[in-house]
C-alpha cells in the first residue's frame, strides 16, 4: 500500500513579511502623493493671493472716473459719501453688493445699481424717491408716489407738498398689508392731481382733510377755497371740476369761491367767497 504524500507547507512567515513591505511602500506612496497635492494647493493658493493683492493694489485699476446718474435732489458728493467711494479707489477691490446696500440705506434712494467698467471707471445709477405728500400722523412723514412712507419730515423745505390730515397708521401700506379704502382714496386723488392736464394741479392743493363719514375735503388755491370731493368716482368729479373752473374763470363774481361741493351727482354747489349773510343763496351749476 503506497504512502500518501503530504502537501508542501507554505512559508507563512516569508509571505507575511512581503505583504508588510508592500503595505509600507503603498502607504509611503500615498503620503508622498498627499504631500505633493498639499504643496500644489499651497502654491496655487499663494499665486491666487499674490495675484489678488497685485490686482487690487495696481494703479492701472484705480478709479479715475466715477459716473453718477439719476440724481436730482441728492448731490454727487452726497452720493459718494453715502457709498463711501472716492476717486483713486481700486475698482477690483470694490464689493459692489456692499456699495449698493450703502446707497439703499439713504431714504431718498429707491433703487441703485453699481457697476465697474475696466480699467478705471465706476458707474452709479440711482432712482430717487419722489415725495407726493406729507402725512400728519401726530408726527409728519413723507409719502412717495408708490404710497410708501420713506422718512420722517425733518426740516426739509417741502412746503409745496399737500398736507394730509385725518389718517392713522392702521390705514397705511405697512408690512405687506394693503392700505385702507380711505388711504387708497387719498392716493387716487393725489395721482389725479399729478396728471399734466389735471383740473386741480397738485401744487395748488395745500391740505387734504380725511373724514371717514364725509370723505375728502381739499383746501386749494388760497386759504379760503375748499373743494368737497367726498368718496368714490374721483375721475368723474375731476372732469366736472374742470368744467366748473372754466365757468368760474368766465364769471368774475365767482372767481374767488369759498366752497365747491361735488358730492351730489349731477349737481355742483358753489359758495362765493363774499357770501356772508344767510339770506344769500348758493350758486348752482
Amino acid at each position: 500500500m503506497a504512502r500518501r504524500k503530504n502537501p508542501p507547507k507554505r512559508n507563512y512567515y516569508r509571505n507575511s513579511g512581503a505583504r508588510r513591505r508592500a503595505r509600507r511602500i503603498g502607504r509611503l506612496k500615498f503620503a508622498l502623493k498627499a504631500v505633493f497635492g498639499l504643496l500644489v494647493l499651497a502654491a496655487t493658493s499663494f499665486m491666487f493671493i499674490f495675484g489678488y493683492d497685485y490686482l487690487t493694489q495696481c494703479e492701472y485699476f484705480e478709479a479715475r472716473q466715477i459716473g453718477i446718474s439719476g440724481n436730482d435732489r441728492l448731490s454727487s458728493g452726497e452720493i459718494l459719501s453715502r457709498a463711501n467711494l472716492s476717486p483713486g479707489v481700486n475698482i477690483l477691490s470694490l464689493n459692489l453688493f456692499v456699495v449698493r446696500k450703502r446707497l439703499l440705506a439713504d431714504p431718498w434712494i429707491a433703487e441703485a445699481e453699481v457697476s465697474r467698467e475696466l480699467p478705471d471707471s465706476v458707474q452709479i445709477r440711482i432712482k430717487e424717491r419722489r415725495p407726493l405728500a406729507i402725512l400728519d400722523l401726530g408726527r409728519k412723514f413723507l409719502l412717495d408716489e408708490t404710497g410708501e412712507i420713506f422718512k420722517e419730515l425733518e426740516g426739509e423745505p417741502l412746503t409745496a407738498l399737500p398736507l394730509v390730515a385725518g389718517l392713522e397708521f392702521t390705514d397705511l401700506h405697512l408690512a405687506g398689508k394693503d392700505g385702507s379704502p380711505v388711504f387708497d382714496a387719498v392716493l387716487e386723488v393725489l395721482h389725479l392731481s399729478r396728471r399734466p392736464d389735471s383740473a386741480l394741479p397738485i401744487e395748488s392743493i395745500r391740505r387734504i382733510d380725511v373724514d371717514r363719514q364725509l370723505g375728502l375735503t381739499l383746501h386749494a388755491f388760497n386759504r379760503h377755497s375748499v373743494i368737497k370731493i367726498g368718496f368714490s368716482d374721483y375721475p368723474v368729479k375731476y372732469d366736472r371740476l374742470r368744467l366748473v373752473m372754466r365757468f368760474l374763470n368766465r364769471d368774475r363774481r365767482l372767481a374767488e369761491f369759498s366752497t365747491i361741493d361735488l358730492n351730489q351727482e349731477g349737481r355742483v354747489v358753489i359758495t362765493p367767497a363774499q357770501l356772508n349773510s344767510p339770506e344769500e343763496e348758493h350758486e348752482e351749476v
